[in-house]
């Protein structure tokens, strides 16, 4: 897997294209235990809205830009991050924590699979 965040080849495309490319990634990078866990976190069914999270901008040179993680949000609140770049999985109360956690002071938000916006650039 490489370590480069980068995925020029997604920008600009429609986000159901993004998120396709973010779900391959991801499940190649999760291990077999790690993506059980998050299936069993997430679950299955039409509370479940899917995206990408993009970052704008790294200043610190370690986070990385493009799409970053795959997002998975349910509708009562909880909100999964799964990341390719490390094979890893986040669990937030909110979608706010999130960007809070890993917004870089503005310069990352979720572009969910219908193509809608949340943080930078879109509803706050």
């Amino acid at each position: 897997m490489s370590a480069v965040m980068e995925l020029p080849e997604t920008v600009g495309h429609e986000a159901w294209t993004r998120l396709a490319v973010m779900q391959q990634r991801v499940s190649v990078a999760l291990s077999d235990e790690v993506r059980s866990a998050f299936d069993l976190l997430a679950g299955r069914g039409p509370y479940l809205q899917y995206g990408v999270l993009v970052r704008d901008c790294d200043e610190s040179g370690v986070s990385g830009v493009g799409d970053v993680a795959y997002v998975l949000y349910a509708r009562f609140g909880l909100v999964l991050l799964a990341w390719p770049r490390c094979g890893g999985i986040e669990a937030f109360p909110d979608l706010a924590a999130v960007l809070e956690c890993h917004g870089h002071n503005g310069k990352t938000y979720v572009l969910w699979s219908d193509g809608s916006t949340r943080g930078k650039g879109g509803v706050s």
